[in-house]
């Protein structure tokens, strides 16, 4: 009886553990055509993959920074992820065939920390004709190098 009891619960721990340690988000362009894939692997490293309509064009690839002050490539722990957002734009080429241009993208900010708790921001944008991502310090470097002005 122990055994068994043993069993079930290693069996609920290992689902545990995949259903909440490596949870996938997705992000879609707005016509649902191109997504992205997000993830934190088992060693806290950021990884994503990007494909359209359902085939991989870019395959597993990592994320990350290693600066001066901190690594934010491995070790990170997600916070949190902002709901999906849409962004519009709208604005006036000076040359060439249409002059009248309209972007719109949804984007998700995945919100991680790193093993010294400094925090880092990994923002994916999609629309219907690419990917862009890029990362965003929230707190202040500890650099200690002055400026020269």
């Amino acid at each position: 009886m122990k055994l068994f009891r043993l069993l079930i619960l290693v069996v609920i721990i290992s689902f545990a553990k995949d259903s909440f340690g490596n949870k996938i988000y997705d992000l879609k362009s707005p016509n649902e055509k191109l997504s992205i894939n997000f993830w934190i692997t088992e060693n806290g490293e950021p990884v994503y993959t990007i494909s359209s309509l359902g085939i991989t064009i870019i395959k597993q690839s990592r994320l990350g920074v290693i600066r001066s002050d901190g690594n934010f490539s491995s070790d990170l722990i997600l916070d949190s992820v902002s709901n999906v957002k849409v962004v519009n734009d709208n604005y006036k080429l000076l040359h060439g065939k249409r002059l009248e241009c309209n972007y719109s993208a949804n984007k998700k900010i995945f919100y991680l920390k790193n093993s010294d708790s400094k925090k880092i921001e990994i923002i994916f944008q999609v629309s219907d004709d690419g990917v862009a991502f890029r990362y965003h310090f929230p707190e202040k470097s500890e650099s200690k190098l002055k400026p020269d002005f």
